[in-house]
């Protein structure tokens, strides 16, 4: 099939001239599995065994730090983990380091009363989080915080043997390739953190582990997805979360149209009110 590339509004087709459509024409550029299998190969690093622990949960992410989807066949291999064959399909999420991205956000919130930054995919969630680390734990909205990093799926930081790609900060510790739950309970009894940051909250045990943080002092600035004022009202992963009592307010994103733009910001007593 031919290659499609998604600005935020619709998919465009990439010729083999560079140039792009919005119907793949005679010259566009088209994939085949094998093509597939070469890219996930380059993009493993040719080092495919090593990212067993994500392709088993049907990701990987490069050295930069973008995340890529993978569609494929999945089958139990013969240590329990999933393997994969007959790759179908790449989603390479291009992850972009902006600079003031969460000024608006914490001009309008204070994250050492908790916020949970809601938005639909592609709405900028990640690179909201990962501008605030940067300029909360180095002082440029008050003091230098200690900031503790949760970086699950190593988008936040691009963590890698090189260090991190990302700048988060000068006060921050990383903690990569642990899940969310793990890492959160990890840092509030080994890294006296001010504030827990992560990406992508989606369990009820992660939503305890914030409870628990949260009696020992610490604030949280998360993210959720969520894809309108209708699913903050009624969504059973927002509702979960404010529940924790974590939350001063939740910080609702446009979309995937206008990356990291407000829609609107909702306080714990307008939330409880619904």
């Amino acid at each position: 099939k031919p290659v499609s590339l998604f600005d935020g509004k619709q998919s465009l087709f990439l010729s083999k001239t560079g140039s792009l459509s919005q119907r793949p024409g005679p010259g566009a550029l088209i994939t085949d599995q094998k093509i597939l299998e070469e890219c996930l190969i380059r993009l493993c690093g040719y080092s495919v065994h090593s990212h067993q622990h994500e392709i088993a949960q049907g990701f990987v992410t490069t050295a930069g730090g973008d995340r890529v989807g993978l569609c494929a066949c999945m089958t139990p291999g013969p240590t329990g983990k999933n393997a994969i064959r007959n790759v179908s399909s790449l989603n390479l999420r291009i992850s972009r380091e902006v600079t003031g991205a969460a000024r608006e956000m914490l001009r309008t919130a204070d994250p050492m009363r908790g916020i949970l930054l809601a938005g639909a995919p592609g709405s900028g969630k990640t690179t909201v989080l990962r501008d605030a680390a940067r300029g909360i734990s180095s002082g440029e909205w008050g003091p230098c915080r200690k900031v503790a990093l949760i970086d699950e799926r190593y988008e936040l930081s691009a963590s890698g043997a090189e260090g991190h790609c990302k700048d988060v900060g000068l006060c921050t510790d990383v903690l990569c390739g642990v899940p969310k739950a793990v890492g959160i309970s990890r840092a509030v009894r080994t890294l006296s953190p001010e504030l827990i940051v992560c990406d992508e909250v989606a369990s009820l045990e992660e939503a305890q582990e914030i409870r628990a943080g949260l009696y020992c002092g610490v604030a949280f600035l998360v993210s959720a997805h969520c894809a309108s004022i209708e699913d903050a009202r009624s969504g059973p992963i927002i509702r979960m979360l404010m529940e924790t009592g974590a939350f001063s307010k939740i910080v609702l994103l446009e979309g995937a149209g206008t990356p990291s733009k407000i829609r609107m910001v909702i306080t714990r007593e307008e939330y409880d009110a619904f």
